[in-house]
């Protein structure tokens, strides 16, 4: 347990002119700081510049104050230019002290907290030692709410932790220079109008001794570095960009004690925590820390509590108020935790690193997925506001992930949701699939879902799902057929029904020698069903290694079908296709032809696929090659030309189907299966009466242009 040697529920609690050791400061410095601070809240604010004059004189003439900046209200953070001759340039090492959040107010070489209330204005300094709170002092209240406070360090060089401020109204950005906890003077930022930008590291990037701002828009993901000397901005540098309005910065400071500062990211979605380690402005690293399995928990700055030179993790719980330190070991999670005293008025936010969340029109939360690659997760969506008319919100992703608004495969993929003004409380689950890609890397970034509101209420965002871990990849050694199961409904593939259809297609895989290039769909696709009917539509974006085939249960009238199959010619297999050889294709299956009762080994569903995928292969003259073998003269005398398969069928070329005669309902020959006399799979003769393809099978594949070893590989 860690006590508390002074606590009173009454310490957090503003009184003006409170210094640490007990003595109010001088009257006419807190009267000129306050007569500023408050008219920087208003609309019609003191001219920064004529404020700097009025506070500066009335600060110590031996403080070391550099220049306020340029006041020209601008819309991002880097409006200015480099002066001539000047070039970004980044260090290997910086100072200890100024590669981390320097929050020691009484000098006494342990990290403090500072507190700001965000419903009252009162700000509040707690002397810490380690998890123990020793005392608490009162810094004046800023009664603005607009002002937030952004962080710490030492931006005059007399080593006083001083506080960085931004108003997210005015656009304007403050420093308050302290001695301790006493407010010697304020200076001045560079002013940022577009209040998508928030500071979020105040920790010295560039090696220059001097402090700088880390900046992120929370609108475009771009991460900008303000190089400052004092107050002024020197140079920009840009960080890499990482869309997502749900990837919060928390802290910005030295974890390995390298000399270089890591950032670190906390995904308010997700619950993942993840680190990265710079080299000047080049992603080095990107360490992942265990995720929070409370939401409510968010982290609030990075300190030093154990005095062991690491920083360490502060995290506060939105919902509880408790605060709970993890301790670090670099970037090692120790598994360590210290509980510091709770603060059950959650309008108080440590203000180590604070993050500005403006409103949304939407919350995206209960966040469900095993962040594996190829599998589905989930997450509820509602809106915040009540719309005065129908509201449409429209989905979008990036690369390797697709999002289905309702959630129900049956229809197929939809991209849009409607809410009304009578229903517009009721939460909706959205399902997304984390599509396979074709590295053997995680996805660690850049798994996004973007949205888009119209109608009674407008807006648009981007969220960032998190890691995707790998499991699948491409094999340039050999032939690969994959099997996608996303279009069940009906749970029929369970793992043991997959295996069967796997091995399947393993069967066909293993003898053809072909290696193509992969590469990624960003398609919809009509789903194959019952009857070789398209009634719903799918988005897929995943990767093509060789051979794709999507396997669908049927979800029409099937009647004594038990499946059809053939390719998708948009990518494949087909004079007018890019290529000749099928890439994607679809099987649709009878589910009831399979049940427990009807086939409790496997064994029927095994002959199915394995007839099915036959036919995506492009048997029999389903595929442009193997068609032009096909002789359809008369339907009495229709044969496969295939000199492969005249072999392998006794010196005979392979007669077909419709020799068998006419299909008794329709009244059609069929030219796609062997006769019933040929020893072959895709005959209807001996689909149930062989145990694999056979060397007709494997021959007519020759012909229709692979490659197949013990023909022509």
């Amino acid at each position: 347990m860690f006590t508390d040697r002074d606590w009173r529920a009454s310490d957090i609690a503003s009184y003006r002119g409170q210094t640490s050791s007990g003595q109010s400061c001088d009257g006419q410095t807190l009267a000129l700081a306050q007569q500023a601070l408050d008219r920087l809240g208003k609309s019609d604010p003191l001219p920064l510049t004529t404020a700097n004059a009025l506070l500066s004189s009335s600060a110590s003439s031996s403080a070391s104050r550099p220049s306020p900046a340029s006041v020209s209200v601008v819309t991002t953070p880097e409006p200015l230019p480099l002066a001539a001759g000047v070039t970004p340039s980044i260090p290997s090492t910086s100072p200890a002290s100024l590669l981390k959040t320097n929050a020691d107010f009484n000098t006494d070489g342990r990290a403090d907290l500072i507190w700001r209330n965000y419903a009252t204005g009162q700000n509040t300094v707690w002397l810490m030692d380690g998890a123990t709170r020793l005392s608490s002092t009162t810094l004046m209240s800023v009664a603005d709410l607009n002002w937030r406070i952004e962080g710490l360090n030492d931006f005059t060089g007399d080593g006083k932790t001083d506080i960085v401020w931004r108003n997210y109204v005015t656009g304007q950005n403050a420093l308050w220079v302290m001695d301790g906890t006493t407010l010697r003077s304020s200076l001045y930022f560079q002013p940022v109008g577009d209040f998508n930008w928030q500071i979020q590291g105040t920790v010295d990037f560039t090696g220059d001794d001097n402090p700088d701002l880390l900046w992120r828009n929370y609108a475009t993901g771009e991460n900008v570095i303000w190089a400052l000397n004092g107050t002024t901005l020197r140079s920009t540098l840009s960080l890499p960009t990482v869309a997502g309005t749900n990837l919060r910065i928390r802290a910005a400071t030295d974890l390995t004690q390298d000399g270089k500062p890591e950032i670190l990211w906390q995904n308010d979605l997700s619950g993942e925590t993840f680190i990265w380690s710079l080299n000047g402005t080049t992603i080095a690293s990107t360490t992942f820390l265990p995720a929070a399995s409370d939401a409510n928990w968010q982290i609030q700055g990075a300190v030093d509590s154990n005095q062991d030179g690491n920083p360490d993790l502060l995290w506060r719980n939105l919902s509880t108020g408790q605060n709970r330190v993890w301790l670090l070991d670099g970037l090692k999670d120790t598994g360590k935790r210290s509980d510091l005293l709770s603060v059950g008025d959650t309008n108080w936010r440590v203000a180590l690193q604070d993050t500005y969340t403006p409103s949304s029109a939407i919350k995206l939360s209960d966040f469900s997925f095993s962040k594996l690659e190829g599998d589905t997760g989930t997450l509820t969506v509602r809106l915040t506001q009540a719309p005065t008319a129908n509201v449409t919100l429209t989905f979008s992703t990036g690369n390797f992930t697709v999002v289905d608004a309702d959630s129900t495969v049956a229809n197929g993929t939809q991209n849009t949701l409607t809410f009304t003004p009578q229903n517009w409380q009721t939460a909706r689950t959205v399902s997304f699939i984390a599509e396979k890609d074709n590295t053997s890397a995680d996805r660690l970034l850049g798994n996004t879902v973007r949205y888009t509101l119209s109608g009674g209420l407008t807006g648009s965002g981007v969220y960032e799902l998190g890691k995707v871990t790998n499991t699948y990849a491409p094999d340039p050694t050999r032939f690969n057929i994959d099997l996608d199961f996303r279009n069940d409904p009906s749970g029929f593939w369970t793992p043991q029904h997959r295996a069967i259809a796997q091995k399947a297609a393993d069967d066909w895989a293993t003898k053809i020698a072909n290696e193509w290039t992969d590469f990624q769909l960003d398609s919809t696709l009509g789903k194959l069903d019952a009857n070789s009917t398209r009634p719903y539509s799918f988005t897929t974006k995943r990767s093509v290694d060789d051979l794709l085939i999507f396997l669908n249960p049927y979800q029409g009238t099937a009647g004594l079908e038990a499946g059809n199959g053939g390719p998708d010619y948009q990518f494949g297999g087909w004079i007018s296709s890019p290529e000749l050889r099928p890439r994607v294709g679809q099987v649709a299956l009878n589910a009831d032809s399979f049940s427990a009762t009807n086939d409790p080994t496997g064994w029927l569903l095994y002959q199915v696929v394995t007839h099915e995928i036959g036919h995506v292969l492009g048997l029999v003259g389903l595929n442009w090659v193997g068609y032009n073998l096909v002789d359809r003269a008369t339907p009495q005398t229709a044969v496969f030309k295939g000199e492969y398969a005249k072999a392998a069928n006794g010196g005979n070329y392979v007669p077909l189907q419709s020799q068998d005669g006419a299909n008794p309902v329709t009244g059609t020959y069929d030219y796609s299966h062997p006769a019933d006399s040929v020893q072959s799979i895709m005959s209807y003769g001996w689909l149930y009466r062989v145990y694999a393809p056979t060397t007709v099978d494997y021959a007519m594949l020759a012909d229709s242009g692979y490659r197949v070893y013990g023909f022509n590989a």
